[in-house]
């Protein structure tokens, strides 16, 4: 469960997490001093000692606010640090941290996911996402690994396209809409009604069984590259 005062900023442009990052800020300080009580550190230069002491050290006026940069790069002795101390951290201070790193890889990457540290971020911070224009991703891309026969790349453009989109529901029917359409192209005569059996199919997953679109649509992509 997201504790209250921490908070995860992710994407990869810069501009648009440091926007992200001033509203949060502004947000927590409610009118005080920001150089009395926030605190920016970068993740590569800091040491258990350093941050004991920074924790330790009085506020005037309220608790600090410590940013955290590059939180992907924490030594291995400062992550059980943190870890360690949590509650404790989090009950006294409002932390935040910031990664530069594609929302979706830290979903995909094996590196990533094995982070002990970095998954309990993500689960116990308020997370924000943020994305460049220029790095969306059309819906319409899905449908190029479709026709390349790539099932690992459908799986990770879908995966982006619900990480972009705040409304599953509304991406799910647009999905099962655009491959109706593409299954009703002439090249796929052959496989036509099996495809769009697995599309239907999907559909009453999602309307009668309850399953997310994001869960029924790659068991749909998975049955269409198994079939």
């Amino acid at each position: 469960m997201a504790h209250p005062k921490t908070f995860c900023v992710i994407g990869t442009e810069f501009a648009q997490r440091q926007r992200t990052l001033t509203k949060i800020t502004h947000s927590l300080l409610n009118g005080r001093d920001s150089a009395l009580h926030v605190n920016v550190l970068y993740a590569h230069e800091v040491e258990v000692e350093s941050l004991r002491e920074l924790i330790s050290r009085y506020s005037f006026g309220g608790e600090k606010i410590i940013i955290f940069k590059e939180a992907h790069m924490f030594s291995e002795k400062v992550k059980k640090y943190l870890l360690d101390e949590w509650d404790a951290l989090a009950a006294a201070n409002s932390l935040v941290f910031d990664i530069e790193q594609d929302p979706a890889l830290l979903v995909k990457n094996k590196k990533y996911k094995d982070d002990r540290f970095l998954q309990h971020i993500l689960k116990s911070s308020q997370l924000y996402k943020t994305y460049s224009y220029q790095n969306e991703i059309p819906l319409y891309k899905l449908l190029w690994p479709l026709r390349k026969n790539n099932q690992a790349e459908a799986l990770y453009i879908l995966e982006k396209l619900f990480l972009e989109e705040p409304n599953e529901s509304k991406l799910g029917m647009q999905v099962l809409g655009m491959l109706i359409r593409e299954f009703s192209r002439p090249e796929y005569r052959s496989r036509r009604q099996d495809y769009l059996t697995l599309v239907w199919e999907a559909d009453r997953l999602i309307k009668e069984r309850g399953l997310t679109p994001k869960l029924a649509l790659s068991l749909l992509l998975t049955k269409i590259f198994s079939s």
